[in-house]
């Protein structure tokens, strides 16, 4: 069998052009990591050896550093499926021998500098690309540009419109109107009303959760004006955030609601509502949509919770990697993810999405 013959055989298995099995072949791009890693799969299998399959074995493996905290205690609810996107895509592109370096830190933390530190100065040795969580800290930014600036691309996960635009540099965000999003649920409920609403603020320093309140209170202000609201900022005190909910709808009779901005207030949020036999009495809407928070969902104690795509953001990351060091079209440098309500009619649903393993 000549080799134009397998050419075409491979096409028509994968109903593709011959142009774009010769070009994946060929590493010449303007097709898909999944596309290539598909063709080189059916060219092996048709025993085409003279194909780029064993070129890519070749290929010098791609070292990915990724940075972020380690998907346990609180910082479950949300890193835990980031990790599920990224070891996925890692799975189904793993043609391109990509060696990932997992460095788990708290992403407001010092440790979290120096190891971006440890990283630009080659300590972990050759690395091509750095995945993280997008934090607004100016130092963090600027030891990231440093790195961005040698050649070495970053994928920032939740960035904000905010967030410095890096040379070579991506970023994904599921972050754009969740603030708008979540004041629309409290005001087709609340329309007309007068009371108190209370803010689970989150990290202070965080320009994420700090746009969502942002957003949340300008867009509350002109809906429903009748309504006063409180923030506190109690992140990484669960104790004493639990201390504070109760204060707060033990003190006020005319509480009518909760917004928590991150996944740990949002199940202390509703751990406390429920305790205190609120479930169903206040509008309460939060972040993330993961298994512990269902119960919550069904008995009426959480309205609604905002999904953030964390396997989809993981997933594109590791693509947007593998695009860039294999010089294949990797259509967005930033891509956004909508904002998403979750409720109890469909909160099952998405928190099954978190184990669907990705192939986008």
């Amino acid at each position: 069998m000549g080799s134009s013959t397998r050419l075409k055989d491979i096409a028509e298995n994968l109903n593709l052009s011959i142009g774009t099995v010769q070009r994946a072949l060929n590493n010449k791009g303007g097709y898909s990591p999944e596309t290539q890693m598909k063709i080189l799969e059916e060219a092996k299998r048709l025993d085409y050896t003279a194909n780029v399959a064993a070129s890519a074995l070749r290929r010098p493996p791609i070292n990915i550093a990724v940075v972020l905290p380690k998907p346990e205690g609180t910082d479950k609810y949300f890193f835990q499926y980031v990790w599920k996107g990224i070891e996925n895509a890692c799975q189904d592109l793993s043609i391109y021998n990509i060696n990932l370096s997992r460095h788990y830190c708290e992403l407001k933390s010092e440790e979290s500098i120096s190891e971006f530190e440890k990283i630009l100065n080659g300590e972990y040795g050759k690395v091509n690309g750095v995945i993280t969580n997008a934090m607004s800290n100016p130092k963090i930014l600027a030891v990231l540009k440093e790195i961005s600036d040698k050649g070495i691309p970053t994928f920032r996960m939740n960035a904000t419109t905010q967030l410095y635009q890096f040379k070579n540099g991506f970023s994904s965000s599921s972050n754009m109107y969740v603030g708008q999003l979540c004041a629309d649920i409290f005001s087709a409920i609340l329309r007309e009303k007068e009371g108190q609403l209370l803010l689970l603020g989150g990290y202070r320093e965080s320009d994420r959760q700090s746009e969502r309140i942002n957003n949340f209170q300008r867009a509350m202000m002109k809906s429903c004006p009748g309504i006063l609201m409180n923030e506190i900022h109690i992140f990484d005190d669960i104790p004493r955030l639990k201390r504070a909910i109760e204060e707060y709808l033990k003190k006020f009779d005319n509480l009518l609601g909760i917004y928590a901005v991150s996944a740990r207030e949002t199940l202390s949020m509703c751990e406390i509502v429920k305790g205190l036999g609120l479930s169903g009495k206040i509008v309460t809407v939060g972040i993330d949509v993961f298994p512990e928070l269902l119960p919550f969902f069904e008995d009426g104690t959480l309205t609604s919770s905002i999904y953030q795509y964390p396997v989809q953001q993981g997933y594109m990351a590791v693509k947007a990697m593998v695009s860039d060091m294999t010089q294949t079209n990797f259509q967005y440098a930033n891509l956004r993810f909508p904002a998403t309500a979750v409720f109890k009619s469909n909160a099952e649903a998405f928190t099954q999405m978190n184990d669907i393993v990705c192939s986008m």
